[in-house]
């Protein structure tokens, strides 16, 4: 089996074998309260591709879960077919040059019930507009339509990961997409002046380590060029890229050859900590004054039989996307950022019923960062104390933390998110505030976990995308809080 050479050391290993000794750390928080700033709440947010659903965004039951789920920022058509979505019949264009045949029925899918759904909800959203098989003119007549029914659009995306050279038939050159981006961005602030634009950028700097030396695969030279092209113009709002981590297992990997959850899950979390903060200060660095906006982000696996390995369905797979997304809110330039993905996070049944009652972990997790979110205005970081540090890969041996927290303060209130990625088992002993202007403390009052099952073996557990366990906190439990190995906990505090 053909594998990345991107692992962890045995360090990690270490990690494990302490956890099942059972043995325990002391951590201790500080809420640094003089570097609060303004939560920016689109950050929290989902991909939602519905056009292979048996719902629709005016079904009763995808309604409720949208609403229980406090309104993510939502994304619209959502994946690759956006890159072939014709609005105006609801249906998708089969490009023979695309060298894609869409096997789905969509019947004739329209958006016009997402928008009343978006209405209805207060849903803020980004449209991914089609600029592969529809022209500027079309795209014009479809958005003024739209605009004469009183919608008003928010954000745009101009294609969706066009940059691949698999979409050469679309834009032979990189270039090509630069013209048709300045055209597509005139004409919708012609119609929508205050909507937001975002243009695509290459993920090649998260996923691949080389650039364009004489290693470096042909098909990354489009994705480099596209970087350096749209670098110094100013036309757009935003820079929209995509965000996965690699497991450790190429596209061409035999069903039999996967790699156990826990071990992927390792390679990934690695992956995360080499790359993503150096990642964003790259295209913050590029793009000055532009918003970054992550449109999609999670573990990788798309291609081959890949598509079979349930990773991202999983306590630990979702657990991965906790680390990003605390990441994305404590840092000011990501504007927005979507999970992938909302309408995976369920069990589609009949059509009256639309969606079952059984969630996924995903959705568990997804859940336990909403209300933080949407019921805090500013977001604070924390000094963590007594955490410990793993090896990453062979390619960057640095020291990372196994532990990640931040916090999401009201007037007189707030939350604490931490996540123990890996096998240590931690023990919250303090929780205390440094704050300049005042002697404030906080109190702990109540708090939501989240782990893998214990009763039966972490492999096990770990490969089980139906159930996960969670653990209220409350009373007594605040004195000493246990954040298990492989856990996320939401604890909630009020100011005294």
């Amino acid at each position: 089996m053909k594998r990345w050479l991107f692992f962890l050391t045995v360090s990690c290993s270490l990690f494990l074998a302490q956890a099942i000794a059972g043995q325990k750390q002391d951590l201790k928080l500080q809420l640094l309260l003089d570097e609060r700033r303004p939560l920016v709440q689109d950050c929290f947010g989902a991909n939602c591709l519905l056009l292979n659903r048996p719902v629709w965004y005016d079904h009763p039951a995808f309604v409720k879960r949208y609403e229980e789920s406090n309104a993510p920022f939502f994304r619209f058509p959502g994946g690759t077919p956006a890159n072939y979505y014709n609005p105006e019949t609801g249906t998708v264009d089969n490009v023979k040059e695309s060298n894609r045949t869409f096997s789905h029925n969509y019947d004739a899918l329209k958006p016009d019930k997402f928008f009343e759904f978006a209405q209805k909800t207060g849903a803020r959203y980004s449209i991914v507009l089609n600029v592969c098989t529809r022209t500027v003119e079309q795209n014009r007549t479809w958005l003024l339509e739209v605009a004469k029914k009183g919608h008003r659009i928010p954000c745009f995306e101009i294609g969706n990961e066009v940059y691949f050279g698999i979409y050469s038939w679309a834009f032979p050159k990189p270039q090509d997409y630069l013209q048709r981006a300045k055209k597509t961005t005139a004409m919708i602030r012609s119609i929508f002046p205050d909507a937001k634009v975002g243009v695509v950028v290459p993920s090649h700097l998260y996923t691949t380590e080389l650039f364009l030396d004489e290693d470096q695969p042909i098909r990354m030279e489009r994705q480099q060029q596209w970087l350096e092209m749209l670098e110094g113009h100013t036309f757009f709002d935003a820079v929209v890229v995509h965000l996965y981590s690699r497991t450790g297992m190429d596209g061409d990997v035999k069903q039999k050859d996967f790699l156990p959850f826990t071990e992927s899950y390792q390679n990934a979390v690695a992956h995360l900590d080499d790359r993503l903060d150096t990642t964003l200060d790259t295209l913050e660095k590029k793009f000055p004054a532009k918003s970054i906006w992550i449109t999609e982000y999670g573990v990788g696996g798309f291609t081959g039989q890949l598509r079979r390995y349930r990773l991202r369905y999983s306590h630990l797979g979702a657990l991965h996307s906790d680390i990003m997304l605390l990441r994305f809110l404590a840092r000011p330039s990501v504007a927005v950022s979507s999970w992938h993905s909302f309408s995976q996070f369920f069990d589609y049944v009949g059509a009256d019923e639309g969606i079952g009652e059984k969630e996924y972990p995903p959705y568990l997790h997804f859940s336990l960062f909403s209300v933080a979110v949407r019921n805090s205005r500013d977001y604070v970081p924390l000094k963590i104390d007594g955490g410990g540090h793993y090896l990453g890969t062979h390619e960057n041996p640095a020291n990372y933390s196994d532990v990640e927290a931040g916090a999401f303060v009201n007037r007189n209130s707030g939350y604490v998110i931490v996540i123990n990625k890996l096998g240590n088992s931690y023990t919250l002993q303090d929780f205390s505030v440094l704050e300049k202007s005042t002697k404030r403390r906080a109190s702990l009052i109540r708090g939501l976990q989240l782990t893998h099952r214990r009763n039966i073996a972490i492999e096990n557990a770990a490969s089980d995308n139906r159930q996960i366990k969670k653990i209220v906190l409350f009373g007594t439990d605040m004195n000493s809080i246990t954040l298990k190995p492989y856990s996320v906990t939401r604890i909630e505090f009020v100011w005294q």
